[in-house]
């Protein structure tokens, strides 16, 4: 995995074939076509592992927000998930435009644990009330999705600028039923 995602940075799915993978993680070309028949599967699986990474960063956030403000939770939320791009924006972007093309249904597994986590939370509040958690949850985690991976096809700095965060988590907080700041 660590082979595929340094090519996929260095040199985009273009420069991404089995032979360049084993070549780079030092393993026989048979032995890496025992787990992956093509370079599709590299890149769903890494694309798996890096989402499982997303999933599991929103998941931790959610258990420490038990006492938490709705405002202190919509940050908290927003803050995991910008970090989690901003962490390797090269792959993610890379990733993002493979999964788009070869496998969405990847990212729509991932993004439909993110969202039981969020509409869990929403439910556990006295102080959230939403006619529909589910929709409220598949339209923050959609929302928030969406323009950090936006940002990070048109504007990768924005990734950096706290005014975008600080957009994100008033959105968030105002769905929740929070006034923003």
């Amino acid at each position: 995995m660590q082979a595929t995602a340094h090519i996929l940075r260095e040199h985009g799915a273009e420069g991404l074939s089995t032979n360049k993978v084993a070549k780079r993680a030092g393993v026989s070309i048979g032995s890496l076509y025992q787990y992956f028949p093509n370079k599709t599967a590299l890149i769903l699986a890494l694309a798996r592992e890096h989402s499982g990474q997303q999933v599991a960063a929103v998941a931790e956030n959610i258990g420490v927000l038990a006492g938490a403000s709705v405002q202190q939770a919509a940050r908290r939320f927003v803050e995991a998930t910008v970090a989690v791009h901003r962490s390797d924006p090269e792959l993610h972007l890379a990733l993002t435009s493979e999964v788009l093309v070869r496998g969405l249904h990847t990212a729509m597994q991932d993004h439909a644990r993110a969202r039981e986590l969020i509409a869990t939370w929403i439910r556990s509040r006295s102080d959230v009330q939403v006619e529909d958690p589910d929709m409220t949850a598949w339209l923050l985690v959609t929302s928030v999705e969406a323009a950090v991976h936006m940002a990070l096809f048109e504007q990768p700095e924005m990734l950096d600028d706290p005014s975008f965060t600080e957009g994100l988590v008033g959105l968030v907080a105002r769905a929740l039923g929070a006034e923003a700041r």
